[in-house]
């Protein structure tokens, strides 16, 4: 398990954050390097760090860089350069934790919640091991999906129904990046072609003698890119992705349309 974010941003992060905002578009290495108030050095240190990370990343003489558009590595940069943010009871850009996996986003929501963590506060996961579902049962979380949740001080918005309410927000961000738009049902199930492709779970902490709710936890596991075949046998029929055969190039999935970009949507709706 790791966690992708550093308090203080490093060359390798203040350099992605400056790609990620550039996504598709060449900026020479002297134009960042300047930006970022670092060497030259730096950058090509920070590239090549990246590369080995995943990212595609193109180099031309005379141009610089680019990170190429589909790069869909999860990242609090990438979804940052998405944000429009501040957001009503968010003093600033939400606090976001990325991790590559974990047992489950609504689990370390929780914690944070208990150590003080602010309203809005994100945790986002590539995969998780242990993924909560309603009625205490579980939610498939292999790689290719977006499993994140959202800490909800309800001091900072009033008491409301937040599993519809994010429903109806997932379903309109899913529609706005990803081109299409599923069908609410069981009030935090997404439905697209006829297959489960979200589920929503919302979880409370509080005072029982008082019946004071101190933190809400509205955990969204969403399967983006999963192949059909990496379904369980069990879920084959109920369950399917936005994307279940990855093809942009077939035209089945928009070139913008990533996970970076579809987190900081759903982030915008639900917290503006």
């Amino acid at each position: 398990m790791g966690r992708i974010m550093a308090k203080k941003e490093t060359s390798r992060e203040k350099t992605l954050t400056l790609l990620e905002k550039n996504r598709g578009t060449y900026i020479s290495g002297e134009e960042i390097a300047e930006q970022l108030q670092i060497s030259r050095n730096s950058v090509w240190k920070a590239v090549r760090a990246l590369r080995k990370e995943g990212y595609k990343i193109a180099a031309a003489t005379n141009k610089g860089y680019c990170l190429t558009v589909e790069n869909d590595i999860l990242s609090v940069q990438g979804i940052r350069s998405y944000l429009r943010m501040p957001a009503s009871g968010v003093s600033a850009e939400p606090e976001i934790f990325v991790y590559e996996e974990i047992a489950s986003t609504n689990l370390t929501a929780k914690e944070f919640a208990l150590q003080g963590a602010a309203h809005g506060t994100v945790v986002i996961a590539e995969r998780q091991t242990a993924g909560a579902g309603r009625a205490s049962g579980s939610f498939f979380s292999p790689e290719g999906g977006l499993y994140m949740s959202i800490i909800i001080r309800p001091d900072a918005r009033g008491i409301k129904p937040y599993t519809e309410e994010a429903a109806s927000s997932v379903a309109q961000a899913i529609n706005e990046v990803c081109g299409v738009m599923p069908v609410v049902q069981n009030t935090g199930d997404l439905i697209l072609n006829g297959k489960k492709i979200c589920g929503i779970l919302t979880e409370s902490g509080g005072e029982i003698e008082t019946g004071m709710v101190h933190y809400l936890v509205i955990g969204i596991g969403i399967h983006f890119n999963t192949p059909a075949a990496a379904f369980p046998q069990k879920l084959r029929g109920t369950c399917g992705s936005i994307f279940p055969e990855l093809s942009a190039a077939a035209g089945t999935k928009p070139a913008d349309a990533t996970r970076n970009r579809l987190a900081a949507e759903i982030i915008n709706r639900m917290l503006l």
